[in-house]
């Protein structure tokens, strides 16, 4: 708990007063997971540069998402919120509701309750943002919040994954009580990927289309 309440507050504080202060925390924040990848791979050349890749456009689709005029900070905020609600809809379903594994072989932990959960409360969250920002197609952002927070999850696993292979339990130790970096942006990273993609499909940020 501690470690969250330092972590979040200048998080959100480079959000909202953008470039470069939100480009130089998203900057660093690559470079560090860029080095677990690097030493939990075991200094593995072809997985390192794999990974750096994929944290490189997570980064570079963050910072993209934050640049639009009017509209960055909330849409930032937006998928900040989605992401740690379905973290804790993951945990508190699954741990309430247990039930079948969804993904035995990587991540033991992990049910479909908790995924369901995961789906729910990222709806939940775009609701709420929805209702905030008055939008017209209120319903498009929950049914995309939902979507994102189930990519957030897949993005988790691919983690789990890459964790599992090289027999690791966390990515490092630079959080305490957390693990590494790594271990708090993976759902960060797919989900902010997923929208980026789909903002360039669309050629317009989404709660700008939203509002029209």
């Amino acid at each position: 708990m501690i470690s969250t309440v330092v972590l979040i507050p200048p998080v959100i504080t480079a959000t909202y007063f953008g470039s470069p202060y939100f480009d130089l925390i998203i900057g660093l924040a690559v470079i560090i997971v860029i080095l677990e990848i690097f030493f939990a791979s075991k200094r593995h050349m072809g997985w390192s540069l794999l990974g750096t890749i994929y944290i490189t456009l997570a980064g570079y689709a963050l910072i993209e998402l934050r640049g639009y005029t009017g509209i960055g900070f909330a849409t930032v905020c937006w998928l900040l919120v989605l992401v740690w609600s379905a973290d804790i809809g993951a945990y508190i379903t699954g741990l309430i509701f247990q039930g079948p594994k969804f993904a035995p072989r990587i991540s033991p932990k992990k049910t479909w309750s908790g995924f369901l959960g995961a789906i729910v409360l990222a709806g939940l969250a775009g609701f709420t943002v929805a209702q905030l920002m008055a939008l017209k197609a209120g319903w498009n952002l929950v049914a995309l919040s939902c979507l994102l927070g189930a990519l957030s999850q897949y993005g988790d696993l691919l983690e789990s994954w890459f964790k599992r292979r090289f027999d690791r339990k966390d990515m490092s130790n630079l959080i305490p009580g957390h693990g590494g970096l790594a271990d708090r942006v993976d759902g960060l990273a797919a989900a902010a990927i997923s929208l980026w993609i789909y903002e360039k499909t669309l050629g317009y940020p989404l709660l700008k289309f939203l509002e029209l």
